[in-house]
């Protein structure tokens, strides 16, 4: 998959339709049990928040570990809404800068093309909207071609078949969901392959 200032816009799309959404958000809402096992809406955001910031960070080439999303610090805070596009501004600068979608970046995994890392964070970011608004009950949208981008990049980081890298399903991505449903569409089938459950409205 070829990655431009497209992949950017439809980041930046995913991640505004986010902020707006957690802008309604109230602490009742964001402490509803999530998809995520043991996670509340709040913990996927704070996750999701964590995440950025280490993407952001390998976008500046400075190395991270892989983290322990079992023990994370309040990345959250007072301002959810606020937080969460903070550190997607964060991921959007870091890649935009001068010739950083033309080489790699070095993520916890390893050296990964950086304009596969960028489609992984916009992905997980698309699908954990779903666990956020099945938690919730609050409303995300997500537009037809993230949701194809989400789908294509979740095939390719668990497959093997990828040149020079390992599968990425790993102590890296999170906690494991529930999965209840056949996938059908786009993004039912990124959420099985992030082993959550769709609902059947979902593309």
């Amino acid at each position: 998959m070829t990655t431009t200032a497209t992949e950017l816009t439809m980041f930046e799309g995913v991640s505004d339709s986010i902020t707006r959404a957690m802008d309604k958000a109230t602490p009742a809402q964001l402490a509803a049990p999530s998809p995520c096992v043991g996670w509340c809406a709040r913990d996927v955001l704070n996750h999701m928040i964590g995440g950025a910031d280490l993407f952001a960070a390998s976008a500046r080439r400075e190395h991270q570990p892989f983290p322990d999303w079992s023990d994370m610090p309040d990345w959250v805070g007072n301002d959810p809404a606020a937080s969460y596009s903070r550190a997607a501004a964060g991921v959007l600068a870091a890649f935009s800068g001068p010739g950083v979608l033309e080489g790699t970046v070095p993520m916890p995994w390893g050296d990964t093309p950086a304009p596969f890392a960028l489609n992984l964070i916009m992905a997980d970011h698309a699908t954990h909207a779903w666990d956020l608004t099945r938690a919730t009950g609050l409303t995300i949208e997500i537009q037809a071609d993230a949701a194809d981008a989400a789908l294509a990049t979740s095939q390719a980081s668990v497959s093997p078949r990828v040149p020079g890298r390992r599968p990425l399903r790993s102590r890296a991505a999170g906690p494991r969901r529930r999965v209840h449903t056949r996938p059908t569409g786009r993004i039912q089938r990124a959420f099985a392959l992030t082993t959550r459950a769709p609902p059947a409205r979902d593309r």
